[in-house]
């Protein structure tokens, strides 16, 4: 629910290319350290291992609907959005890492126990 409100807030606004008043950059630059690569592949690594966890382990027990996985699912959404409004930023990974890594742990708890 909050990635459709994200959403729609970014789409509606008049501002979508630049939040904070300078370029948004999209793809790492030349003489980018280990930082800005992690602040990029880190979002998206987590978020599709932890879908990918979800749905396979949880597709044995028959609860593709749970909360776990649709709250991997809103992972992705939500890193997608953050990475489209903007662009190689440390703060989109404070809300969408988290939120990866708790389904990421409920889905193991629910495997394990």
């Amino acid at each position: 629910m909050t990635t459709t409100f994200q959403a729609f807030a970014f789409l509606s606004g008049s501002r979508q290319g630049q939040l904070y008043g300078e370029a948004t950059i999209y793809l790492p630059w030349q003489g980018a350290g280990v930082y800005w690569w992690s602040v990029f592949m880190g979002p998206i690594l987590i978020t599709t291992i932890a879908v990918l966890f979800t749905t396979l382990t949880l597709h044995k027990f028959a609860d593709l609907g749970s909360a776990t996985s649709l709250m991997s699912i809103q992972a992705v959404l939500l890193t997608a959005l953050a990475y489209g409004q903007l662009g190689i930023k440390s703060s989109p990974a404070v809300a969408s890492i988290p939120l990866a890594m708790t389904a990421l742990l409920l889905a193991s708890r629910k495997v394990n126990g």
